[in-house]
């Protein structure tokens, strides 16, 4: 398909030890920090849009261990070096790989730790539930306001976040595509649960005000 774009993406960020460093830790902590925050920000301030968006949240992560564990997938980081994959950059070169970069340096956030390997499914790339959550949260940030700087922030994260899973090669970016088909699905179930709910209502409703 022509869009094997991570080797790129990382070598791009690997440039920089701050910009990978950077990537290392937002890919860690600002996944769950972010939509931890959105979401109570969602259910504190915006009660009248809450239930709509966490079951949005609910029915997007459902479905995504439900892929996960019907057909589990490996991320680039376990894709061996080798002689034959072409990759994108300045030349068509072939025999460049991606680098597992959370393994690096000793991050917290390695899935080599003890903790990791007991808590972390490392199959679980498609789906990409970090891209999925931080579209989430750009999302909820769009239809609960107008500030341009909030909007901004929610822009940012969803773009920065597709940057970091390709650049810690976590996920591909098909991977991310998965998490926004999964969403839109999740989107669309809930829309014809709502439907069908209404339309069992409404007779309920125009009978009893006829009697």
């Amino acid at each position: 398909m022509h869009i094997f774009i991570e080797p790129a993406v990382q070598r791009l960020a690997v440039s920089w030890d701050w910009l990978i460093t950077l990537t290392n830790g937002y890919y860690g902590s600002v996944h769950f920090i972010g939509t931890i925050s959105v979401f109570v920000w969602l259910f504190v301030r915006h009660p009248d849009i809450y239930p709509r968006m966490r079951n949005l949240l609910g029915a997007t992560t459902g479905l995504s261990l439900i892929c996960f564990w019907a057909f589990p997938l490996a991320p680039p980081r376990m894709f061996p070096c080798n002689e034959w994959v072409a990759t994108i950059g300045p030349e068509n070169t072939v025999g460049n790989c991606v680098v597992d970069t959370l393994n690096r340096g000793g991050s917290p956030w390695s899935y080599n730790s003890g903790v990791a390997r007991a808590i972390a499914n490392q199959f679980a790339a498609m789906p990409s539930l970090h891209f999925a959550w931080a579209l989430w949260c750009a999302v909820v940030i769009f239809a609960c306001t107008r500030s341009r700087a909030l909007r901004n922030l929610g822009v940012f994260h969803a773009a920065f976040t597709l940057f970091a899973i390709m650049a810690t090669a976590n996920h591909y970016l098909l991977d991310a595509v998965g998490g926004v088909v999964v969403m839109l699905l999740a989107h669309w179930i809930l829309g014809m649960i709502a439907r069908r709910r209404a339309a069992r209502t409404l007779p309920a409703s125009f009978a009893h005000e006829t009697v």
